[in-house]
């Protein structure tokens, strides 16, 4: 499975400005880096220039997935914001830097305001549903969008993705509704945008409607995070005999902007000036292994959110591998499953679709009460 991390704004920064920690570069695609990954998530609605490959230094061997900016509109509109971004733009963009792009969505969720501050890192990959005018008018934009991409493009190596939104617990068959509108148009894969994102239920559905749809390669899942989470997309690939999946790291992005050092084996660790209860690095990851003074994962510059933000990236590429090892011994991937109550559901709701289809798991988990065919 190819997982494209999302860098935070300080990883870019440190890499345009040629800063080094201890020797070593502040991101994962540079020669002298910690860890080498060769894929990574950049975004239209936060680094639009054209050059964006060369500034960050980014080798041609290192898969861009370039998103169109939807979330940025997105997250505008919450906040009352007007923002303009031209879909021939992002298109010239994702050809000119990206392996693969994904079509300029206009997003018909609308994002909820967080509960507490715990909240705030998963605020942004929920969302609650909006009005059917609301919900349609979102789609005609999105497909009016569809149409300058598909119409206007150029030679070049990038592959487009078709994003299927509409889909929450409230209104799942807006998802077919939206599906229907835009399968028509000519891209090589497809995207879905579970909401909540952390949700292994609503990403096994998510997943699963495409499984029924006949959609088994070339497919983004975006902003997948959590430990019970993730899971549900290896399994996918294996169980659905999916090809070429992939997802992002944006809601992992979140944390470490909140100074969440993560761990496997307990709560994530805080690194904040206000409050510096931590004196030991906690970790010997190849990032956390450089750091001779604790004093460093409290620094509020640039090297300091870098630190945190690759040290949670290694340990998704970790936790990731060892799902991936995990899951060829079908005994072994149970007992883990079990520890996850949500994970389970969705393993369950897969299991469900592949015996069943999808229509008939949704009926099973009461989403649904007839066929879509009678929607």
């Amino acid at each position: 499975m190819l997982f494209a991390p999302s860098p935070v704004a300080e990883i870019m920064s440190a890499t345009i400005k040629d800063e080094q920690f201890e020797g070593h570069s502040l991101n994962w695609w540079e020669p002298a880096s910690t860890f080498k990954l060769d894929s990574i998530l950049l975004s239209y609605g936060t680094t639009p220039e054209m050059d964006i490959r060369e500034k960050l230094k980014i080798p041609n061997n290192v898969i861009i997935i370039g998103d169109s900016g939807g979330y940025k509109l997105l997250t505008s509109r919450a906040r009352g914001k007007n923002v303009n971004i031209e879909p021939l733009d992002v298109l010239r963009w994702q050809e000119k830097n990206c392996e693969i792009g994904l079509t300029l969505d206009i997003n018909p969720t609308s994002l909820r305001a967080p509960g507490s501050s715990r909240e705030k890192s998963i605020a942004t990959t929920s969302g609650k549903t909006t009005t059917d005018e609301y919900f349609n008018k979102c789609l005609e934009e999105t497909c009016k969008n569809n149409e300058i991409f598909q119409n206007n493009r150029a030679p070049s190596k990038l592959k487009i993705y078709n994003i299927i939104h509409g889909g929450t617990f409230e209104k799942m068959e807006r998802m077919d509704i939206w599906y229907n509108r835009v399968k028509d148009f000519k891209f090589e894969g497809w995207s879905v945008a579970p909401k909540p994102a952390g949700n292994p239920l609503k990403i096994a559905i998510d997943l699963g409607f495409l499984y029924s749809r006949g959609i088994k390669e070339n497919i983004h899942v975006l902003a997948v995070y959590g430990n019970s989470a993730l899971p549900i997309l290896v399994y996918a690939k294996k169980k659905l005999e999916m090809k070429n999946i992939s997802t992002d790291s944006f809601g992992q992005a979140l944390l470490s902007i909140y100074r969440h050092h993560k761990s496997l084996i307990g709560p994530s660790l805080i690194y904040t000036e206000k409050n510096k209860i931590h004196t030991r690095v906690p970790c010997f990851c190849p990032v956390c292994s450089i750091i001779k003074n604790v004093e460093d994962m409290y620094r509020t510059d640039n090297t300091g959110y870098a630190l945190i933000s690759l040290h949670n990236t290694w340990l998704t590429i970790h936790f990731l591998k060892y799902v991936e090892a995990l899951i060829e011994n079908e005994e072994s991937f149970q007992k883990f499953v079990k520890k996850y109550n949500r994970l389970s559901e969705g393993i369950t709701f897969l299991n469900n679709t592949i015996d069943y289809g999808w229509e008939e798991a949704m009926k099973k988990i009461s989403l649904i009460q007839k066929p879509l065919t009678e929607w």
